[in-house]
């Protein structure tokens, strides 16, 4: 059985979409890809990152995760429905600082 916080994933994904390297520098020291349970999940955490790592005053959209997703050779991964699941993950409300918190959680998740 895995454990996972689906909520909690999403939240650190809208997070790092958001608010760019401030979010992702706050939680990087926590979570890695295997902290995400889904592999959409880990696919959009790896654009994201992949994208900071470039630029770190990047500024994050739909395109720019899908040309990361082509850099890293994820390109066949990102079909209609992950595309509207990355969509719903660049709207999820969340603040700056409850992400950390929420790595947290996850990262606990992975450990158990």
């Amino acid at each position: 059985m895995i454990l996972q916080d689906l909520p909690a994933e999403r939240a650190i994904l809208s997070g790092i979409c958001r608010f760019g390297s401030s979010a992702l520098f706050d939680v990087a020291d926590i979570i890695d890809d295997g902290s995400f349970t889904i592999e959409s999940n880990i696919s959009i955490y790896s654009c994201l990152r992949h994208i900071i790592d470039k630029n770190d005053s990047a500024e994050i959209d739909v395109p720019s995760i899908l040309s990361a997703a082509k850099e890293i050779g994820l390109t066949g991964f990102f079909n209609n429905q992950e595309v509207s699941h990355l969509a719903s993950i660049m709207k999820f409300p969340v603040l700056l600082k409850n992400v950390r918190m929420f790595a947290g959680k996850i990262r606990k998740l992975q450990i158990a």
